[in-house]
């Protein structure tokens, strides 16, 4: 098992050479989307393993990762988020595949949509989006 700070040291060497230190830009959405750093772990058919929330939205997140999972698969996504201690996990469904980079500026991945978070959940996610959505 491993130690949790060695955890933390294969997650900073995931996420650079997932981002490369790149700037995301977001894709047109209907929902407001923020762009946000952090780490995750995505469980499911064909992928276990640590990747990089880029965006999030109330509803979903993009996650870079490799090796990207098929559309339709349902998968657990443990999501580390601000003023969090420990990870939130929820049931997701993959709802789009970016692994050829089809969207500039994000590295390859996927769109996840949230299925049936808790209600503190929920809170806790529209919080997080809504102090990094842009003022104005």
């Amino acid at each position: 098992m491993l130690r949790r700070t060695d955890m933390a040291r294969a997650m900073k060497r995931t996420e650079a050479s997932i981002t490369g230190g790149l700037a995301f830009s977001q894709p047109d959405s209907a929902l407001r989307r923020v762009p946000i750093l952090r780490r995750c772990t995505l469980r499911g058919p064909g992928v276990d393993g640590p990747g990089v929330v880029c965006n999030l939205s109330v509803k979903g997140t993009y996650v870079a990762i490799k090796p990207v999972p098929k559309v339709g698969e349902q998968v657990v996504v443990a999501l580390e988020l601000p003023w969090l201690a420990e990870p939130m996990t929820m049931d997701a469904v993959v709802c789009w595949d970016n692994s050829d980079s089809k969207v500039h500026g994000l590295p390859p991945g996927c769109g996840v949509e949230f299925l049936a978070t808790t209600r503190e959940d929920q809170e806790r996610i529209e919080a997080v989006v809504r102090a990094f959505a842009p003022h104005g």
